[in-house]
């Protein structure tokens, strides 16, 4: 279990999501010409678990990566 987290002194994680969310918008406008909306003809379920697909390899990647900082390896060639 972890600890109730302090005040820290970092940015708001709210604000970056949410520049990320117009950036993306932005983005599939640019790339579609429209953007995302429901009744679009794609499996949103499927997008979806195809994402959560990748994630799971993202962070996976990250805590090796990590773990091998710790033991002082550094990044495998």
């Amino acid at each position: 279990m972890q600890p109730d987290p302090t005040d820290g002194h970092g940015p708001d994680i709210v604000d970056l999501v949410q520049k990320n969310l117009d950036e993306r918008r932005k983005k599939g406008i640019e790339s579609y010409g429209r953007p995302l909306r429901a009744g679009n003809g794609r499996d949103a379920l499927w997008d979806a678990y195809e994402e959560a697909l990748d994630l799971a390899c993202y962070l996976r990647q990250a805590i090796a990566e990590r773990d091998a900082e710790r033991q002082g390896e550094g990044f495998w060639s």
